[in-house]
C-alpha cells in the first residue's frame, strides 16, 4: 500500500471510542465527491520516481492479438490482427548494435550476457541477401551520446568483448529512409524483400491512414544522425537504382514489424513490436482470456495493454475495469483465506484508495506494487474475494462532508494503530491511535548455537529437549526431521536466510525461547559495524564507530519517533522513515537491546556484572564453559532475563510488534475482528474516526 514515504500498505481511519456489535454504518448514494472509474491504469515496473525497470515486455495469450494505437482523440483504431501467441514490443531509440550473425547460438550467448534489466540486449532476425541474419541490439538510450557511454561500458567486459569476436559496434537510432506508403500490407512486404535481397536492413512500418485503419511504408536503416542517413542515401541508390527513398517522418505515431528471436528456445522467432515515441501501442487479447506478461514473473492480468514511451522509459500500462482490477488486489493484499467480512472492508479500503489516487503516475492512476496496492494479475483471484468485491460494489468511504478518505491500512498494527505524527509528523483528519486485535497464530522458535559456533533460529516443532545441559546450564535439543533449515531470523519469509541445514540426530545448544506471533512479533539483529553503515548511508554521519543506540522518543501508540546513535539525532525524513534507515525493519514499533552491555550466566548459574569483558565462551561443540579470551560468548540480558548471543562488535537486538506503517486499518486485526462476528462496516467503524460508507 502507499503512503508518503513509500510504505507498505494502505491505511484507513480510524474510530477514537469502542466497537459496538450491532453499529452500523449509513449508506448514501449521493454524497461521494467523485464517481467510480469504469477502468483503472495501473502501471507495471514503475516505481514512485517515475522510472521503469524495463526496456522491453514480452506479451503472450491464445488464439493471438489485436494490435493497434491510441491516437489523439483516446480511442482505439485497430492496425493488425496476429495470431502469434507471443509478441514482444520496445520502444524505439538510440541502441548499440553489437553483433551481426548468421550465427544464431553466438547471437543468444551474448544477448544472454545482457539480460538484466534495465538495458537488455534484444536479438533481431531478419532477411539479408537470402539468408536470415541476427542482430545484436542493446539498450535503450536517449541520445546518441548516451548510447556511445554505454559501448564503451560494456566493451570492456571481456565476456561480451570475446562474443562479439572482433565485430566493431555501431551506435544505432531513429533516423530512416521511407519509400512511401502503401494501403496494404502485402506490397510493403514486397517491397521490404527487394531491398533486403539487396542487402540493406528494411522493415514494414504501419503509421496512420484513414477512417482509422494504417497505412503501410518500408523503412530502411537505423541511422543515428543526418550524416549516416545521408550516406545510407547514397549507399542505397547504387544498390536499389529503381526504388526512391526520403527521410521518414518519425515525428507521427508508427509501429515497426519486426522479428524477434527467442535465444532461450531452440530457433524461434516471434513478432516484434517497435513503436515511435509518440506511439501510444494498444494490445487486446482476442479471447479476452487474459494476457501474461513474462518479465512480471508470468502473471496473467485482464483487461489490455498500452505501451508507450514515459520519461524515455517504456511505459506498460494495464487498462481493466474497475472492480475486476479488485478482484487481484484484495486477493494479493489480504488472501482468499481471510473471512469474508475482512474481505469486504479491504474491498472497501482498496476502492477508496485507488479511486482518490487520480493520475498520479500521469499516464496511469496506480502501479502494481506496494509503492500504492499490490496487484498480482488473476493468480491471486479466488472465488470469495471475487464474493467480497461484488458485494461492496462501488461502495467508498467518505467523511462527514461527503468527500473519500485517504484510505491507509498495513499488515498488523502490534495491537495498537499508529497516531499519523509518528508516521509523518503531522496530524491527519480521521485517523487516530486505537487499540487492534493483531495476534496471529504463535509459532515456537529457538536461538541456538551449531556445531561450528555460529548461531541461529529453527522452528520449535522440528527439535526436542535431550534433559542433557552444559556446563553453562544451556539445554541441548535434538534435531527430529532432516534439511531442517538454520536461519539468521525467526521467520520463514526472506529475512530468515537459510545459513545451513540440520537432520535428525543432530544436536544444538539452545541459547533462548522465543514465541513469534507472525505477523505481530519479529526479531531483527545486526552488528554496530552494519548499523553504522546504515546511518551513515542515510544521512547521520558518525564520528567514530557505533557504541550506542537510544530511543529518545516515542509516540502515542510507543512507536519510535526519534533515535540517537552516539548521542546524535537519527536523520530521517519522517519518523516512519526510521524503517528505511534501520534495514527495513517491519515496523517502528520496537524496543532495542544492546549486547554490548550484559549481565553473564556462568556456569555456576551465577550472574555476574561485567560491562564487556565476558566471563565464560560456550562452544557448540563443547560441553564445557571456558574463561574469557574467545571471540563468542553468551549472555542473559535484556528486559525478560533472555539468553542472547554476543561478540566482541557490539550487536543490536530489535525487538518489535506488527508489519507496515500501522496507519489505518490492519489487515489481521480485520481478519480477527470478523472472526469474532464483525460486519465489514462495524470493522471499518473500529478503524476510521467519523466516516460513511457510500456509493460512488
Amino acid at each position: 500500500m502507499k503512503s508518503t514515504f513509500w510504505l507498505r500498505t494502505i491505511g484507513r481511519i480510524t474510530l477514537a471510542g469502542t466497537i459496538l456489535l450491532g453499529a452500523t454504518i449509513p449508506l448514501s448514494g449521493s454524497e461521494a465527491s467523485a464517481a467510480i472509474m469504469d477502468n483503472i491504469r495501473v502501471a507495471l515496473f514503475m516505481n514512485h520516481s517515475k522510472s521503469s525497470i524495463e526496456s522491453s515486455i514480452t506479451l503472450s495469450t491464445t488464439n493471438g492479438f489485436d494490435i493497434g494505437i491510441r491516437n489523439d482523440r483516446n480511442t482505439i483504431e485497430y492496425w493488425l490482427s496476429d495470431s502469434a501467441e507471443q509478441i514482444r514490443s520496445v520502444a524505439d531509440g538510440y541502441g548499440v548494435q553489437l553483433l551481426l550473425t548468421d550465427d544464431p547460438g553466438r547471437a543468444g550467448a551474448l544477448a544472454d550476457s545482457l539480460s538484466k534489466p534495465p538495458e537488455k540486449a534484444q536479438v533481431y532476425a531478419e532477411s539479408k541477401q537470402g539468408k536470415t541474419i541476427y542482430r545484436v541490439v542493446y539498450g535503450h538510450f536517449m541520445d546518441a551520446s548516451e548510447a556511445m557511454s554505454a559501448r564503451d561500458k560494456v566493451v570492456r567486459d571481456g565476456a561480451v568483448a570475446d562474443l562479439m569476436s572482433g565485430y566493431s559496434p555501431i551506435i544505432t537510432g531513429t533516423m530512416r529512409l521511407t519509400s512511401g506508403a502503401y494501403q496494404d500490407k502485402a506490397s510493403a512486404d514486397k517491397l521490404q524483400d527487394t531491398i533486403a535481397k539487396a542487402g540493406l536492413s528494411a522493415s514494414v512500418v504501419m503509421v496512420p491512414g484513414s477512417s482509422g485503419k494504417a497505412n503501410y511504408q518500408v523503412w530502411v536503416g537505423n541511422e543515428p544522425d543526418k550524416a549516416s542517413l545521408t550516406k545510407l542515401q547514397s549507399d542505397a541508390a547504387k544498390l536499389i537504382p529503381n526504388i526512391s527513398l526520403s527521410q521518414a517522418n518519425t515525428d507521427i505515431p508508427y509501429v515497426m514489424l519486426k522479428s524477434s528471436f527467442d535465444y532461450k528456445t531452440d530457433d524461434h522467432l516471434f513478432p516484434q513490436y517497435v513503436f515511435g515515441a509518440n506511439t501510444k501501442l494498444w494490445v487486446h487479447s482476442k479471447q479476452q482470456n487474459g494476457i501474461t506478461v513474462k518479465e512480471r514473473s508470468e502473471r496473467t492480468y485482464r483487461g489490455d495493454f498500452e505501451l508507450s514511451l514515459y520519461n524515455n522509459d517504456l511505459a506498460a500500462v494495464n487498462e481493466i475495469p474497475f472492480e475486476q482490477y479488485l478482484y487481484s488486489v484484495v486477493g494479493t493484499e489480504m488472501g482468499g483465506s481471510y473471512p469474508v467480512e475482512a474481505l469486504k472492508a479491504q474491498a472497501v479500503i482498496a476502492r477508496t484508495y485507488a479511486m482518490t489516487n487520480g493520475n498520479t503516475y500521469d499516464i496511469a492512476n496506480v502501479v502494481d506494487n506496494t509503492f500504492d496496492q499490490a496487484y498480482y494479475g488473476m493468480g491471486n483471484e479466488t472465488d470469495s474475494v471475487i464474493e467480497a468485491v461484488n458485494a461492496t460494489k462501488d461502495e467508498i468511504i467518505v467523511d462527514q462532508s461527503g468527500n473519500p478518505i485517504a484510505a491507509f491500512y498495513s499488515a498488523s498494527a502490534g495491537g495498537r494503530t499508529a497516531h499519523p505524527s509518528e508516521v509523518w509528523g503531522s496530524s491527519a483528519p480521521n485517523m487516530m491511535s486505537v487499540q487492534s486485535p493483531d495476534n496471529g497464530v504463535p509459532e515456537q522458535w529457538y536461538r541456538v548455537l551449531l556445531d561450528d559456533n555460529r548461531v541461529g533460529y529453527v522452528k520449535g516443532s522440528y527439535v526436542k529437549d535431550t534433559g542433557k545441559r552444559n556446563a553453562a546450564d544451556f539445554a541441548y535439543y535434538t534435531v527430529t526431521e532432516n534439511g531442517l533449515n538454520v536461519r539468521t531470523s525467526p521467520t520463514m519469509n526472506s529475512l530468515g536466510t537459510v545459513i545451513t541445514k540440520l537432520n535428525t540426530g543432530d544436536q544444538v545448544i539452545v541459547l533462548e525461547s522465543i514465541v513469534m506471533d507472525t505477523p505481530y512479533v519479529w526479531e531483527r539483529s545486526y552488528s554496530a559495524s552494519a548499523l553504522s553503515d546504515m546511518l551513515n548511508q542515510n544521512g547521520t554521519k558518525l564520528n567514530g564507530p557505533l557504541t550506542s543506540l537510544e530511543i529518545t522518543s516515542r509516540g502515542q501508540s510507543g512507536r519510535v519517533t526519534e533515535m540517537q546513535a552516539n548521542g546524535q539525532v537519527v536523520n530521517t525524513k519522517s519518523p516512519d522513515y526510521l524503517r528505511t534507515v534501520l534495514g527495513s525493519l517491519p515496523s517502528t514499533l520496537f524496543d532495542i537491546v544492546d549486547t554490548g552491555s550484559y549481565t553473564i550466566q556462568g556456569a555456576s548459574s551465577k550472574r555476574n556484572k561485567t560491562g564487556n569483558t565476558p566471563v565464560y565462551t560456550l562452544s557448540g561443540s563443547s560441553n564445557k564453559a571456558t574463561p574469557t579470551g574467545q571471540s563468542q560468548y553468551y549472555v542473559l540480558g535484556g528486559t525478560e532475563g533472555s539468553v542472547r548471543a554476543v561478540t566482541t562488535d557490539t550487536n543490536f537486538l530489535f525487538k518489535g510488534k506488527g508489519y507496515g506503517h500501522g496507519l489505518g486499518l490492519s489487515q489481521y486485526g480485520a481478519r480477527n475482528y470478523a472472526l469474532q462476528g464483525y460486519t465489514y462496516q462495524q470493522i471499518i467503524q473500529a478503524y476510521f474516526n467519523g466516516v460513511r460508507i457510500t456509493k460512488g
